[in-house]
């Protein structure tokens, strides 16, 4: 595992992170915390579109992984479920295009204090349109999550 902690970068400069690792170690998998931090020296509104646009691009072109996180807005806690949905992702339309998969984490104790769920947490998978739901396991003193069963995603 290699750790590139790189503070607000181009995209230019990401990609030339990812073949480098790739060329030089056979990386499969690449996550980057998190999208809204990324710089582009194109205007804010097609800012997003653009990076998303070539990290989808080098993700085939090299053959792997990329896994970004991305912030949501604050809106699950003005409703009454909490649970976060696509709507809440900031440049869902742009993420929606360039996403193979999307996972939204939700955890019940964060929203409600006396909740029985307080070692758990759910992984919202949307893809092709269909949620699906996984529970697992989250362990807060080593901020870590862990299989509650097992299962295998299509």
């Amino acid at each position: 595992m290699f750790i590139e902690d790189i503070g607000l970068q181009s995209i230019g400069k990401v990609i030339e992170l990812i073949r480098k690792y790739v060329n030089e170690n056979n990386v499969k998998f690449i996550a980057i915390d998190y999208l809204q931090l990324m710089r582009d020296s194109i205007m804010t509104e097609i800012r997003m579109k653009n990076i998303l646009r070539q990290l989808k691009q080098i993700s085939k072109e090299l053959k792997i992984t990329i896994l970004i996180t991305s912030q949501l807005s604050r809106a699950p806690e003005e409703i009454d479920d909490c649970r976060p949905n696509i709507n809440n992702l900031r440049n869902k339309e742009d993420i929606l295009k360039y996403a193979d998969i999307i996972m939204l984490l939700y955890r019940e104790k964060d929203f409600y204090k006396n909740s029985e769920k307080r070692d758990r947490a759910e992984v919202i998978i949307i893809q092709n349109d269909v949620d699906k739901i996984i529970e697992i396991i989250f362990e807060g003193k080593y901020s870590r999550f862990k299989n509650f069963k097992e299962w295998v995603l299509l």
